[in-house]
């Protein structure tokens, strides 16, 4: 039996300090979570103490739902995400298709500036396109927060999914017949 086949096995003791160490990390890791679910159903004064007998209330769901919003927050998550997912869809899928199936000038070139940008993290493209948002005044409109996370962070990974996939059907099937222009 030569070296490269061997499985290494820790000591019992060694396995015991592994489990343990585990578990430790599991319970400090779970704490805060047991913290909020504690404060959420009991009374403020009883927020920083644990005992078991303490009152359970719903009134801080009360007074949170009271605090904000929550109504006009769902709707414009709702406008926000319909808009980003149909820029998305439209806008990547176009983009994807003519990079797949046209041979243009500079095509290659595209297709290499969409995977640098799929490089860049996603925070230094937004804060850019907040930036010309703001020049453009479109800010605090729905449709202008619309356009950060649509077109510039998600949009050059359906391109390269979809130029993959596009460039994978047969100019002679019967799906492209139906979206292929006549040469």
């Amino acid at each position: 039996m030569d070296a490269a086949s061997t499985v290494f096995r820790p000591a019992p003791a060694g396995r015991a300090l592994e489990t343990a160490a585990a578990w430790l990390l599991g319970v400090v890791w779970i704490l805060p979570l047991a913290y909020a679910v504690w404060t959420a159903f009991h009374p403020a004064a009883y927020s920083t103490r644990f005992e078991i007998g303490a009152p359970l209330t719903l009134q801080n769901f009360v007074n949170a739902w009271n605090a904000a919003p929550f109504a006009r927050y769902f709707l414009n998550t709702t406008l926000l995400v319909t808009m980003v997912l149909a820029a998305q869809l439209v806008l990547g899928t176009l983009a994807a298709y003519a990079l797949a199936r046209f041979e243009f000038p500079g095509r290659d070139l595209v297709f290499g500036l969409i995977l640098v940008q799929l490089m860049v993290m996603p925070d230094v493209l937004i804060v850019e396109n907040y930036r010309t948002m703001n020049a453009l005044v479109v800010v605090t409109t729905a449709s202008g927060s619309s356009l950060s996370p649509g077109v510039c962070v998600s949009c050059p990974s359906l391109n390269r999914s979809t130029v993959g996939f596009s460039s994978t059907i047969s100019p002679n099937s019967p799906a492209s017949r139906c979206s292929m222009p006549a040469t």
